[in-house]
């Protein structure tokens, strides 16, 4: 203790005795210091340099492996698309069809009675239902007119589908009934699917191609201009600009729809003409023939062939149908996704038609004139000219 005592006292009377020396230990003291944390400080920017370049490598290396898997993924699932789930269709649920098939099927009870009306209380005697192709000589040549008309339709459609698939367009990749639901019953959402579609037939060919198609042609009849023609002459006229009318109000009653362009509206002009033949060329100038090949062409295209109708929903289908995939050669880099979908939808969509469906692929117009050759080899011109004989004779019983 004493020694230690002595230590301290002898420190202390040192330092009093030389303050000189204590100022040159700090300064080496805070020399070194500083010495020391300038070498600490680069040490640690290396580190840090060394740590962050060591980081971009690996994120370098995990981004590429990423994007590698996910290219491999989004291959895998363009080459495997489950056949699950139709060809790109807007798919709904069972449901969501009950409430679209009641709104369509109230539209066409709505335009029947309201055609009742007009027809039946019109003091002129110019418009009846038969006038607008709604009139019924016998139940059996109703149900010949729409079964022929069924077949030209659905034969069509089925042509389109298989020229499709051998040019290597789309593929196959499963029968079956299937629903866009699981737990939803086939044949109940197909029952509703065929209601919808017969509502829509009556509904738009008893506006576009009855009333608007066919007393068009009364009322151009009605100008004065067309009374300096022969009456043949005058009725042609008239028919020609009435088709021209309603193809017109067909295809763009369609623009809204999802995908359509302008492609689609062509095509579906010409399919405006098919429909005014059918009607021109059917006994009494009925509209169900056109009825007929309305609800087998909408049907099955969209509902047994797994196509998109117009880009209508649906929800459920016979038939399992994918755009090709996409070939990539093993020595070439794998494509991004968005790669594939703009070669898929270059390459594809513009011959099948994509989300639109077949209307506004490049087989249409060869599809409709095919329907209108088997309509008119079915039913010949006979009737058209007993209808346009018809149109003459009211314009000029109408005029006097």
């Amino acid at each position: 203790m004493n020694e230690k005592a002595e230590a301290e006292s002898t420190s202390t009377s040192n330092n009093e005795t030389n303050p000189s020396g204590i100022l040159t230990a700090n300064n080496n003291n805070k020399n070194s210091s500083k010495s020391s944390s300038s070498k600490s400080r680069k040490k640690n920017r290396s580190l840090l340099q060394s740590e962050k370049k060591n980081n971009r490598t690996s994120t370098t290396a995990h981004h590429s492996s990423t994007n590698h898997s996910n290219k491999e993924n989004d291959l895998s699932k363009m080459a495997a698309s489950s056949s699950s789930q139709p060809y790109y269709l807007n798919h709904v649920r069972g449901s969501t069809r009950v409430r679209h098939a009641s709104q369509r099927l109230a539209a066409a009870f709505g335009t029947l009675f309201s055609s009742y009306l007009l027809c039946s209380y019109n003091s002129s005697s110019l418009t009846s239902l038969s006038d607008i192709g709604l009139h019924i000589s016998s139940f059996q040549q109703v149900l010949i007119d729409f079964g022929c008309g069924f077949g030209v339709g659905s034969c069509i459609v089925l042509l389109m589908l298989v020229c499709e698939w051998r040019m290597g367009w789309i593929r196959i990749v499963g029968f079956g009934w299937e629903t866009v639901v699981e737990e939803e019953v086939f044949w109940i959402n197909f029952g509703w699917d065929v209601l919808f579609h017969l509502g829509v037939s009556f509904n738009e060919e008893v506006m576009l191609r009855g009333w608007m198609f066919t007393l068009g042609c009364h009322g151009l009849l009605a100008f004065e201009q067309f009374q300096t023609y022969h009456p043949t002459t005058a009725a042609n006229i008239a028919i020609a600009s009435s088709i021209l009318l309603q193809s017109t109000l067909f295809a763009f009653l369609h623009v809204s729809s999802p995908g359509s362009s302008a492609i689609c509206l062509l095509n579906l002009f010409l399919g405006g003409i098919a429909a005014s033949l059918n009607v021109m060329v059917a006994p009494g100038g009925s509209l169900w023939l056109g009825m007929g090949w309305h609800f087998g062409w909408n049907i099955g295209m969209g509902h047994v062939l797994g196509r998109s109708t117009s880009g209508i929903p649906m929800s459920c289908k016979v038939v399992g149908v994918i755009p090709r995939p996409i070939a990539v050669s093993s020595s070439s880099s794998l494509p991004s996704s968005s790669e594939v979908e703009e070669k898929k939808r270059i390459s594809y969509e513009k011959y099948h038609g994509g989300t639109f469906g077949p209307e506004q692929g490049v087989l249409a117009p060869l599809a409709y004139v095919l329907g209108m050759a088997m309509v008119i080899w079915l039913y010949g011109w006979e009737h058209f000219g007993e209808w346009r004989e018809r149109l003459v004779m009211m314009n000029v019983s109408e005029s006097n």
